[in-house]
């Protein structure tokens, strides 16, 4: 599973910008991979006030990612991003998805 984060200046460090980008990107692969194996559950409320709308949607996910490890990474210069791509062993992969279908 991959994820991908962009690599914002925010610090004049810029290995802080990448490490906070690397987290970021494999904050993203992990949840791409949870949403695979789990349900998600998404919450959305709308508040109207003087027809000026405002809307709040929260998500919860909750999956158990076992002895996941980071296969490749790196740094795309063109698109200014970090990406993550993770793997888990099947084995893993087919008990977490038996323990969120019980």
């Amino acid at each position: 599973m991959e994820g991908r984060a962009p690599v914002i200046a925010k610090y004049d460090d810029m290995r802080r910008n990448l490490a906070l980008a690397k987290l970021a990107a494999r904050t993203n692969a992990e949840s791409e991979l949870g949403r695979m194996i789990a349900d998600v559950k998404i919450t959305q409320t709308i508040v109207m006030k003087d027809f000026e709308t405002s809307a709040y949607v929260r998500s919860e996910l909750q999956a158990l990612l076992k002895d996941v490890t980071v296969a490749e990474e790196g740094f795309d210069a063109d698109a200014q991003e970090y990406w993550v791509r993770l793997q888990m062993p099947k084995i893993h992969l087919l008990d977490a998805v038996k323990a969120v279908s019980n």
